[in-house]
């Protein structure tokens, strides 16, 4: 396997915000690709991601192209205890005393990259970005 990409993103990469429920079916693209999602799962996933960029402090960046292509995104919003992952997660943190660690976070729902584009750091380009932007002490 080869070592993550140090440094800044490539060149035909531009990182910033993005209206992601404009552009949910190009990012599903994204994550279909990324992923080998079948129309049934993406079609599920398009519900879900509506549903939680309704909040109203989600946050979304893209990488786009020069042309606008999407080729890669980030999307999170501030955790909830009642979220399906805080309640998947939430006992195992319980059980070592660190559940406290799903107050006043951040979660980052989903990060993807077209297979074509990873490796050159925007992955990690965009989770950095999004984190860094955020006033929870945790993401």
């Amino acid at each position: 396997m080869a070592a993550p990409a140090e440094g800044p993103p490539a060149p035909d990469a531009e990182i910033g915000p993005v209206d992601l429920a404009a552009r949910v079916d190009e990012a599903l693209h994204v994550q279909a690709a990324a992923f080998g999602l079948s129309q049934d799962e993406i079609d599920v996933r398009r519900h879900i991601v509506l549903r939680h960029l309704e909040h109203p402090r989600a946050r979304a960046l893209g990488a786009t192209a020069p042309d606008g292509r999407l080729l890669g995104f980030v999307y999170g919003l501030p955790n909830d205890r009642t979220q399906w992952w805080s309640t998947v997660v939430e006992p195992y943190l319980r059980a070592t005393g660190t559940d406290g660690w799903l107050d006043d976070s951040f979660v980052i729902t989903e990060l993807h990259v077209l297979p074509g584009h990873q490796q050159r750091g925007i992955g990690r380009t965009l989770i950095t970005t999004i984190t860094d932007a955020v006033d929870h002490p945790r993401s």
